[in-house]
């Protein structure tokens, strides 16, 4: 159930694993993309949580997901928490199809990293500098927000009409084209 709170129906709905909180007075500037207003204003964290959940399950489903996080740390303690989210991503026959793309400073040495691609995902990291935009994608849906330098409220939107979907695919392309595939920064090259 997308739209009206409902109780959380278990454990894994009643942890809030993200550090933020949804602030509907906070107004997002959306980057440079220019949404058509068919987008719908996420309200709450319960809201923000089964929408994130659906879209995985939905991306599992078409055999292709597109994630924008810091960490991907969220992703994993889900996997390990709902087993049905679990299966429907390891039925992703090519699990190269599944693209995160996370933070360099973030994600430095991290275990959650490893595993991740140990699962055979696709990874590639961006400076934090370029780190604002955060995104769950699949064919038929997306969550967007923005975030700046780890601010604790945001606005996402859930979209799901074509024009959108097709702005922010190709916003996630351009990102995922300027990403590394090693997580090393100009700093660790030097030394």
């Amino acid at each position: 159930m997308r739209f009206g709170a409902k109780p959380p129906s278990s454990p894994t709905e009643e942890l809030n694993p993200f550090d933020f909180n949804i602030d509907l007075s906070f107004e997002s500037k959306f980057a440079d993309l220019r949404f058509k207003p068919s987008y719908t204003r996420i309200s709450n964290q319960l809201e923000f949580l089964q929408c994130t959940k659906e879209i995985l399950k939905g991306g599992g489903q078409e055999g292709e997901i597109r994630i924008i996080t810091e960490t991907g740390s969220w992703l994993l303690k889900w996997m390990k928490q709902d087993e049905e989210l679990r299966k429907v991503i390891e039925s992703i026959n090519d699990k190269s199809k599944i693209k995160l793309l996370l933070s360099k400073e973030k994600g430095k040495n991290n275990t959650t990293i490893q595993e991740l691609k140990r699962m055979g995902m696709n990874i590639r990291f961006i400076p934090s500098s370029k780190h604002m935009e955060h995104m769950t994608l699949c064919m038929r849906e997306a969550l967007y927000f923005l975030r700046r330098e780890k601010s604790t409220a945001i606005s996402p939107i859930l979209i799901n009409d074509e024009y959108n979907l097709t702005m922010i695919r190709q916003r996630f392309e351009d990102l995922w084209n300027e990403g590394a595939e090693e997580n090393v920064l100009a700093d660790d090259r030097s030394s």
